[in-house]
């Protein structure tokens, strides 16, 4: 049993007054607490959670035997010679050596050191880790086994276990299935013991046989006995024992011996896997009860139904002085969330969770209320049970009256040694004077002619009790009915005679009735129910009939017709009987539009209901119906203050505000916290604020602005420079015109640029972020921005609140973003809303306490004050006051003071939650929260909606038209630029002989513009003589220019440029010589060098690597870059390029680095009830789910179940979110700063092979073969692909209807060795059909293209009355027209 202690001797100020729910900072992201793929001893050694090390016992210096095999830290072997005495297998552990993992090595183990065991039998421990997790381990010796000790009678005997491997593979596979089918629920299994099951099923597979495949033979899964044959073992059966011993045989063939003696594996098998098969099963979800509270030695009465425990102290004693034991058993957590000892109430949160794993099911948990009374405390026996041989607990009725225990068991039960198990309020029992602890057992027999007396004693009061026990066991004569209910009637006992009234209305032929008897008892009910008297015949197990009469009753009908209240959160109407008036003043800034709380006679209704919103602008009439049906009407007038109420917390918080920041400016230069720096931004309000050493350049060096998973980074960062007055779309102006330069190396100048166009993953509130970010600034958008703010307000808007698993916090922060927005003309009443719906969330999220704070919610079971603060943001920002406003107040307390009771006014603090204080989260969430509140009041308070983050400076500014290249540079040559009819021609002459393909030109391009075609990620092909199309983008979106590139070629030019491209950078390992896959490219350009750091996965030796690059032409590297010879690229390498000409030379840096690369390990997704799994490919990076029956599909969202490889921390999208599989979805899975990013492509594919799809036809396109000749492969406009008829030579395009096509860039796929006119990327006019012409050799072909665009869903229900003219007076459309 558990015990939680708790010492109150300084309760915070006003601890009874809950906060509301703690709330995630930025950076929240995904933590997978049930990460199943690592439990429980053997996962990866990057993550703490986990026990991994069941340790290895020592005798003084020397391990006690050699430890020859660990079945994944479960199961220890340790080794004794074959042919070993009896007295080797004894061995006396002196410690316990856990490793050094951090992880693992504060484990401990209950094995008592320094005693002798016999190893020759499985000794059981219990191993616990530092956070308190355990889980049990066995070890034991036997015979260790090698080539030279092996025999055939070894083998045969391995052999003829293989239907017991099989059998017990089947089991643990049966369990698992079990475990994964059923729910998070009381008294269901624990969701991580089919993963635990699983780990042990893969170690029992290693240890027991595994071998290297043959070359040439496959295994989807490698040929790990467990899991790779997982279909086998599932289906079982002879086939599988025939398998298993085939397996077995070859195992011993390429081994010569089994590295676990066959009599270690019957151990095993038959007697410890059972052992973590019953564990499974039997370690269950437990309720969330108390079995025991002691404060000051007096232990506490508890009623589990109302879940209260009620302590009895002495008048005189002193409760300051006393500590709180509450005790909970094994799967249980008790902390304390509010109260106090001195208050004479607390309350406790119960939360089931998994022992061995660590997860806390917080859903389940309960609040329990702990009541002090000043009086005796009680002595007394709370429970006396006995477990009889039908395996079921029987419990004793105990009379407090007579002090008498009376329990009968069933018939034959032998009584000769019971052992009971007994809860008392006492500090010790004793049975007839013999102290009784819960061992040992008392002979019943003759105990109902001499009771055995109980003696309950309380030292610490110096208390007594005697109880007389008597047991029998005959056939019961017990036949009562203990408990009548008809619907929620309850029926009064009276000896024989039961009297219950139930409702007027109820009709009794529906209602069934609940009754509860005596064990064993037999009941015989009339047929039909009546009102009046009806019989009932209880007869005993012996025989014995009683007889009860039930007389049901019904209530007269009802005549009351009055309304007895009218509320609106806490403000009450004052109610005129006589007159039939209501009259209700709210204070200024209340909506008049509202769902009144109306209560009324029992049994009467009233219209319009209770809880129906009316428009209070006049006054509203209500008309009360009785049960007998007559009425009564009431004129509810409303009227709202026209004064705002002064606030008078307001000079507090003022000063509260300050000591915080005054603090701040002299620390967080110190301790960077971006919060804490956009706090004193807040509180200072100055344009360009560098004050108390901010440091532009320190902020931007916390930051990859090249992430692709962590988009709230770049949020947190623009937040923070902006709430400082920086412009974050020209940071060069605050450092003399140069760019800072963030944790990558990369140069940033237009930070708000970066984020705007960010295109890697995200949870939902890196798009709410950023609508935060990019408003505080007011900072300018281009149309064609990745995030434009009509995109950011789509996004949030569309996002379905609490489905992304972060509960209450996100709701308020997805309010807090979208608020300034109440009054836009185009989104004003989406965004109310929503504002409205996440107020619900909100208002129901308030629980009732013990402690009359009807405005206490929880994170993670204890009371905080984050979510205050987050909710206080929220609310604000719509205009609600979260004093003022009557459903935020109880006319006591309000969501404001309960939020303030966790300030530390005297030295400028938060606390967490009651226990937590000074904490620097709670501080700087309660400050920005206090200084958000303070503006709400400072811009007229209720009614009026304020933003602490929108538009605190204007950044904006008219974005560039220029869209200019300035330079262009291909080779070393510079191009020379020119008009020629109209166009803008840029010439560059290059060595003859130069290849033209994958060429990496180098551009300057005017301020804020950007290349729109060709895609410059990575290598541009040129043809000798021909134009190629580089069309630049304005910053505006609108504006483009194409200039049109000519390469040619001269036997006079001489090779100057001296580049290595990048992209041709390949490796190879020295040692073996095979290719190495380059996860992933870090290049950081200087003025005249270049750095590149080549990422690999971990474990490669990058000491001796070869390595090729591809030079500029006619350029040399010193060290060559030809891949011949191995060099240690383990630091950094300093390469030298030379022209041809060598007139140019430029230095590069490459280091290769190794490291883990980000993973998914397991993906599956659940279709009509089937589960698929992928296939995952780390080498292309694709996940392939096959097989999936689409033909009854009705959607293609599907939420799949995702386990993150070692050291993955981050899934995006995440995991159990609904994607569209009926395309690819891509999946970002990347770790900490050491781990390399990935991206995965999920395809999800039908029995036919094509992407599914709702209507069962695929997704996907029908493979077509290669098309040859001068041909155009693929064209798109503007991201939409056309539809090609090569037979035709038509290319159509469909665009939404309105899309502007008069200036577009398309995109142009050709054959190989064709060229386009007009080439890829060149700006055209597609309002008419416009003609491409391919050519290749002697080979032309011609496409007209031509776009059209979607109907509008107005122009579609037209067609559709014109399909259907049977209808008189059907106003038709009878001709389909062309509306584009």
């Amino acid at each position: 049993m558990k015990k939680t202690t708790h010492n109150f001797k300084k309760p915070l100020r006003r601890a009874l007054a809950m906060a509301l729910a703690l709330v995630m900072t930025l950076s929240l992201t995904v933590q997978a607490f049930a990460a199943t793929s690592n439990w429980p001893a053997t996962g990866d050694t990057t993550v703490d959670r986990y026990i991994q090390n069941s340790g290895t016992f020592y005798n003084g210096n020397s391990v006690i035997a050699p430890k020859y095999s660990s079945f994944g830290g479960f199961i220890n072997v340790y080794g004794v010679r074959k042919g070993s005495a009896a007295n080797a297998y004894v061995m006396t552990p002196t410690s316990i050596d856990f490793g050094d993992l951090k992880s693992s090595k504060n484990n401990t183990a209950d094995l008592e050191l320094n005693k002798a065991y016999d190893f020759s039998k499985p000794i059981r421990y219990n191993v616990t880790s530092e956070d308190g997790r355990t889980f049990f381990a066995y070890a034991f010796a036997a015979e260790a086994t090698s080539k030279n000790t092996w025999t055939d009678a070894d083998t045969q005997e391995l052999l003829g276990m293989a239907k017991l491997f099989t059998n017990t593979f089947y089991q643990i596979y049966l369990e698992m299935d079990k475990i994964a089918a059923s729910k998070t629920e009381i008294g269901s299994y624990h969701p991580a013991n089919a993963d635990m099951l699983g780990t042990l099923g893969y170690w029992l597979g290693m240890s027991t046989a595994y071998f290297d495949l043959d070359e040439g033979e496959t295994s989807m899964n490698g040929n790990r006995l467990f899991d790779s044959y997982e279909d086998k073992w599932r289906i079982g059966g002879d086939d599988a024992v025939q398998f298993m011993r085939e397996y077995l045989q070859r195992y011993i063939a390429k081994k010569g011996y089994s590295q676990v003696s066959p009599a270690a594996l019957r151990v095993i098998y038959e007697q410890l896997v059972p052992e973590y098969l019953a564990y499974a099963e039997q370690c269950r979800i437990k309720e969330p009860v108390i079995d025991r509270v002691t404060i000051g030695g007096s232990v506490g009465s508890i009623n589990t139904e109302t879940r209260t425990v009620t302590v009895k102290l002495p008048e005189d004693a002193d409760r300051s002085q006393l500590t709180v034991q509450v005790e909970v058993g094994t799967g249980l957590t008790a902390h304390s969330v509010a109260g106090s000892v001195t208050d004479g109430i607390l309350a406790y949160q119960v939360t089931p969770y998994d022992p061995a794993y660590g997860t806390k099911y917080n859903a389940l948990s309960a609040t329990w209320r702990i009541v002090i009374e000043t009086g005796t405390p009680d002595n007394l026996v709370t429970s006396f049970a006995v477990t009889a041989d039908d395996g079921k607990t029987r419990y004793a009725k105990i009379n407090e009256t007579n002090k008498t225990i009376s329990l009968n068991l069933p018939k034959g039960t032998d009584l000769r040694a019971i052992t009971p198990v007994v809860t008392h309020t006492g500090t010790e029992v004793k049975i007839n004077g013999e102290s009784f602890t819960g061992s040992g057992s008392f002979d019943f027999t003759n105990s109902e002619s001499t009771p055995l007396t109980l003696t309950v004693t309380n030292s610490n009061f110096k208390l007594h009790t005697d109880y007389k026990v008597t047991i029998t066991a005959r056939k019961s004569s017990e036949n009562y009915i203990t408990a009548y209910k008809l619907g929620d009637a309850e029926g009064v006992i009276d000896g024989d005679n039961i009297a219950i009234t139930i409702p007027y209305a109820m009709d009794l032929a529906a209602v069934e009735p609940e009754i509860a008897i005596s064990e064993f008892a037999v009941l015989v009910e009339p047929d039909t129910l009546k009102v009046g008297e009806n019989t009932y015949t209880v007869t005993s197990e012996d025989g014995k009939v009683r007889t009860y009469t039930v007389t049901i009753t019904r209530t007269a009908v009802a005549r009351g017709r009055q309304i007895l209240s009218f509320t609106y959160g806490a403000a009450a109407g004052v109610i005129d009987q006589v007159n039939g008036t209501i009259s209700l003043v709210l204070p200024a800034g209340t909506g008049i539009t509202f769902a009144p709380t109306i209560r009324v006679s029992d049994f009467a209704t009233v219209t319009p209901a209770s809880g129906e919103a009316q428009d209070f602008s006049k006054p509203v009439q209500y008309k009360v119906t009785a049960q007998n049906g007559s009425t009564n009407t009431y004129t509810v007038t409303v009227t709202v203050s026209q004064e705002q109420a002064e606030n008078p917390y307001k000079a507090d918080m003022e000063s509260l505000v300050s000591k915080i920041n005054q603090r701040y400016s002299r620390t967080t230069a110190g301790a960077w916290e971006d919060w804490e720096w956009m706090n004193l931004g807040f509180y200072q309000k100055k344009l360009g604020n560098l004050d108390d050493d901010f440091s532009i350049a320190e902020c931007i060096k916390r930051l990859d602005t090249t992430t692709n998973v962590a988009m709230t980074n770049i949020d947190r960062k623009i937040m923070t420079l902006t709430a400082r007055g920086i412009d974050c779309s020209k940071l060069s102006k605050y450092n003399n015109g140069e760019p800072f330069i963030d944790a990558k190396g990369n140069k940033v100048d237009d930070l708000a640029a970066v984020l705007y166009n960010y295109s890697g993953g995200y949870t939902i509130n890196g798009p709410i972020f950023a609508l935060n970010a990019l408003d505080m600034g007011n900072y300018t958008i281009p149309e064609n921005a990745v995030w434009t703010r009509e995109k950011l307000l789509e996004t949030i808007l569309n996002h379905k609140y609490l489905s992304d698993g972060f509960g209450l916090d996100m709701v308020t922060m997805l309010m807090q973003s979208i608020a300034p927005y109440q009054d836009d003309p185009v989104y004003g009443e989406r965004v109310k809303a929503k504002l409205w719906e996440g107020f619900d969330i909100v208002m129901n999220s308030f629980g009732t306490d013990p402690f009359d704070n009807p405005f206490g919610v929880q994170w993670g079971g204890v009371y905080t004050s984050e979510g205050a603060s987050q909710i206080i943001c929220a609310l604000s920002a719509m205009g609600v006051d979260v004093h003022t406003d009557v459903r935020l107040n109880n006319g006591k307390d309000s969501v404001l003071t309960s939020f303030l009771n966790y300030a530390d006014f005297d030295e400028g603090y938060f606390a967490h939650s009651n226990t937590t204080p000074k904490n620097a989260m709670a501080t700087y969430q309660g400050c920005y929260a206090t200084q958000w509140y303070l503006g709400f009041l400072n811009n007229g308070g209720a009614g009026h909606p304020y933003s602490l983050y929108y538009h605190r400076f204007d950044f904006s500014r008219k974005l560039s038209t220029e869209a200019d290249i300035t330079s262009f540079t291909l080779e070393g040559k510079q191009g020379v630029f020119t008009t020629e009819g109209g166009d803008n021609i840029i010439t560059v002459t290059l060595p003859a002989g130069t290849p033209l393909n994958d060429m990496h030109p180098q551009l300057q391009l005017s301020d804020y513009a950007t290349i729109l075609a060709p895609d410059l990620t990575g290598g541009v092909t040129f043809v000798k003589d021909t134009k190629t199309a580089f069309t630049v983008q304005a910053e505006d979106g609108k504006t483009t220019k194409t200039y049109y590139v000519v390469v040619k070629l001269s036997d006079k030019e001489k090779p100057s440029g001296a580049e290595i491209y990048t992209d041709t950078i390949m490796l190879k390992d020295a040692n073996i010589l095979r290719d190495l896959d380059i996860l992933g490219k870090n290049i950081t350009t200087g003025t005249d060098s270049t750095d590149i750091e080549l990422l690999l996965d971990a474990g490669k030796d990058t000491s001796n690597l070869m390595i090729y690059a591809r030079l500029s032409y006619g350029a040399t590297a010193s060290p060559a870059l030809d891949g011949k010879k191995g060099m240690n690229l383990s630091d950094w390498t300093t390469f030298t390029i030379t022209s041809g000409d060598g007139t140019n030379t430029r230095t590069y840096r490459i280091k290769a680095t190794a490291r883990t690369q980000a993973s998914i390990s397991a993906f599956s997704l659940t279709i009509g009830g089937t589960v698929y799994d992928g296939i995952i490919d780390n080498k292309a990076n694709t996940i392939t789910v096959s097989g999936v029956d689409d033909s009854n599909l009705s959607s293609t969202f599907f939420a799949p179940d995702v386990t993150l490889g070692p050291g993955t921390k981050v899934c995006s999208p995440a995991p159990g979110l609904p994607q569209d599989f009926s395309k690819a979805v891509q999946y970002i899975v990347a770790g900490d700063e050491n781990v390399v990013s990935r991206t995965y492509t999920v395809s999800v594919l039908n029995r036919e092979g094509k992407l599914i799809s709702a209507s069962g036809s695929g997704g996907g396109d029908t493979p077509v073969p290669p098309i040859t000749g001068a041909k155009i492969t693929a064209f798109s406009v503007l991201g939409v692909d056309g539809v090609i008829d090569q037979s035709a030579g038509a290319i159509t395009v469909t665009l939404p209807a309105g899309t502007d096509v008069t200036a577009v860039a398309p995109s142009v796929t050709v054959t190989a060795g064709a060229v386009v006119s007009p080439v890829s990327g060149e700006v055209v006019n597609l309002t008419a059909p416009v003609v491409y012409t391919v050519t290749l050799g002697e080979d032309t072909s011609s496409y007209t293209v031509t776009v059209t665009f979607e109907r509008s869903v107005s122009q579609q229900l037209w067609d559709k009355l014109g399909d259907n003219t049977d209808v008189t007076d059907h106003q038709t459309s009878h001709t389909k027209r062309d509306w584009s």
